[in-house]
């Protein structure tokens, strides 16, 4: 949901091929949050075969909530580090998305 949220537009192909994931598996799930009334989707103005995905008011409340479980979350498993290891860290959890980063743009 927060893939859907943060960005202008986004639909199932954009996210597709940012989770590497098949199609159909992003159309399974998709289904699934609008029975839940979590999104909605919005046929395109300029091409009526682009469906742009938008968060429900619903779907905006349940990310906020889950956001903030995750927050909290990682404050308690980070509350003992000490601030020196907390930056080594975060240098190394920035070097896992830059190369995160370089695979998905090779693939």
């Amino acid at each position: 949901m927060k893939s859907i949220q943060g960005r202008g537009e986004c639909t199932a192909s954009i996210l597709s091929n940012y989770f590497l994931l098949d199609k159909g598996h992003i159309s399974r799930l998709l289904k699934k949050f609008e029975k839940k009334n979590l999104l909605t989707k919005i046929i395109s103005k300029k091409d009526r075969r682009i469906q742009y995905l938008k968060l429900t008011p619903k779907g905006l409340q349940d990310l906020n909530r889950l956001m903030k479980q995750a927050d909290e979350i990682v404050a308690g498993m980070i509350q003992d580090v000490e601030q020196n290891e907390l930056h080594e860290m975060i240098q190394a959890m920035k070097r896992i998305e830059s190369i995160l980063n370089k695979t998905r743009k090779r693939g």
